[in-house]
């Protein structure tokens, strides 16, 4: 069950996420950046699959993917309102957008 969890989580958020973190972070401080979002999307994905089975069990498959289907819209909403477009943009000019809003 884990490694399918791995693997989906792999090919879903986790890669856009670290896409999208490597396009919006400034060059000065980059790695640093994405090493810190990497461990805590890591974190957090652990923290998922142990808590799964224990809510899967208590909260019946209902109740667990309605939570996670709750908590999926203030996710939804914050990429929605925070996160810049960036097809077509370099990355000085992504740097730019996220200075100017300083």
């Amino acid at each position: 069950f884990f490694l399918f969890y791995v693997f989906c989580c792999a090919v879903s958020i986790c890669a856009v996420v670290f896409v999208l973190l490597s396009e919006m972070y400034p060059t000065k401080v980059r790695g640093l950046a994405m090493s810190i979002a990497g461990f805590a999307l890591w974190i957090g994905t652990y923290l998922i699959g142990q808590l799964t089975p224990w809510m899967l069990q208590n909260l019946t498959p209902a109740g667990t993917f309605f939570l996670f289907a709750v908590m999926c819209v203030p996710y939804m909403l914050i990429v929605w309102k925070l996160v810049p477009e960036t097809t077509g943009k370099s990355l000085e000019e992504i740097e730019r957008y996220w200075t100017r809003s300083e």
